[in-house]
């Protein structure tokens, strides 16, 4: 009476939980899947009761998998596994686990796992690096650009002052102006671009 109660408690938990909740055994696979796995992967608890997570594990993480399943044959708690599995629309999701081994006499027979779909979270993360390593090069392309063009400017307004044809060497300067007016622009997307990289890293967005 008490098993049966303990594990209705169980079942009423796993079913309102947002993260998904598994269990599995070694001689029959997937025995209790909660619903919450349907909304993460597209598969009803129906469909995956008897299958094996195997059957889901993107060959890229099955190396990962098989290492945390075999830590936790052995008693041992994982935590943080991530391993990219297969939606039943073909997409592909990344699920961070927390599995624990499930013992009967002493010996352990299955595990469970609990987890979550960090699919979004790995993405952002990836654009997060992505926005960085674009901004690291705007500021290496706008300091590069600004000195190798400031150099040959000088040089030209030190021609003009030297020409004879005064009105030559005003329309020389007012061009050496206007195009010093855009380094000055870059030098502003320069001092905005370092200014959101620190942003970026100081709050790690």
């Amino acid at each position: 009476a008490a098993l049966q109660k303990s594990e209705e408690k169980f079942r009423g938990i796993a079913q309102r939980s947002f993260d998904l909740i598994v269990t599995s055994y070694l001689d029959g696979g997937l025995n209790y899947i909660s619903p919450a796995m349907e909304r993460i992967l597209g598969y009803s608890p129906d469909e995956m009761k008897g299958t094996e997570w195997e059957d889901y594990i993107l060959p890229a993480s099955l190396p990962v998998w098989e290492r945390g399943r075999r830590r936790v044959l052995r008693g041992e708690q994982v935590e943080g596994l991530q391993v990219r599995v297969r939606r039943k629309d073909g997409e592909d999701a990344v699920l961070e686990l927390n599995e624990s081994p499930i013992f009967e006499k002493r010996t352990v027979v299955g595990f469970q796992a609990v987890g979550r779909d960090i699919s979004e979270r790995i993405l952002y993360e990836r654009l997060r690096e992505q926005a960085l390593d674009m901004t690291e090069r705007n500021i290496a392309q706008f300091a590069v650009l600004a000195d190798h063009v400031r150099h040959p400017l000088q040089v030209i307004m030190g021609v003009a002052d030297l020409l004879d044809n005064e009105e030559a060497a005003e329309k020389l300067r007012e061009q050496v102006r206007r195009i010093d007016k855009q380094i000055d622009h870059l030098d502003q997307e320069w001092v905005e671009s370092r200014a959101i990289r620190e942003f970026l890293k100081r709050y790690e967005l």
